[in-house]
């Protein structure tokens, strides 16, 4: 009983699992997955692969918004449209890396962790809230 006292409150004192070292959303999906080592080593390489992507396709974004822009000290927005479809398109595609981000996330789990990953799913958009990022 004292143990388990004395680990809750290195928990509190701490604000994280003692063996994580890692902070934010990816602390909580490798604690309530309950990830080994090779686990967490895997999904660190996802987590660096997908950022990556989306920051590919944010500088893009920045890119197509920046000529977009330019458009409002000319007479004709036509062009505006088109550029705008392009950022909708884009956005999209962000928002595929992130869910085909999740499926492989879900592919490092074992069996006995599939059930932890229904849990967690459903917490996902409030894990990657941006109210809730450091």
């Amino acid at each position: 009983m004292l143990c388990l006292n004395l680990a809750l409150l290195a928990f509190i004192f701490f604000g994280r699992h003692p063996r994580m070292g890692h902070e934010g959303p990816k602390a909580q999906i490798i604690e309530r997955l309950e990830f080994d080592q090779e686990q967490i080593d895997a999904y660190e390489v996802l987590i660096k692969e997908h950022q990556l992507e989306v920051q590919k396709l944010n500088e893009y974004i920045n890119g197509l918004k920046s000529e977009l822009y330019e458009y409002l000290s000319q007479e004709d927005h036509e062009m505006s449209d088109s550029i705008l479809q392009l950022i909708g398109e884009k956005k999209m595609q962000i928002e595929q890396l992130h869910f085909t981000h999740f499926l492989d996330l879900k592919n490092l789990c074992n069996e006995n962790q599939m059930d932890l990953f229904t849990l967690l799913e459903k917490d996902l958009v409030k894990l990657f809230s941006k109210k809730h990022l450091p």
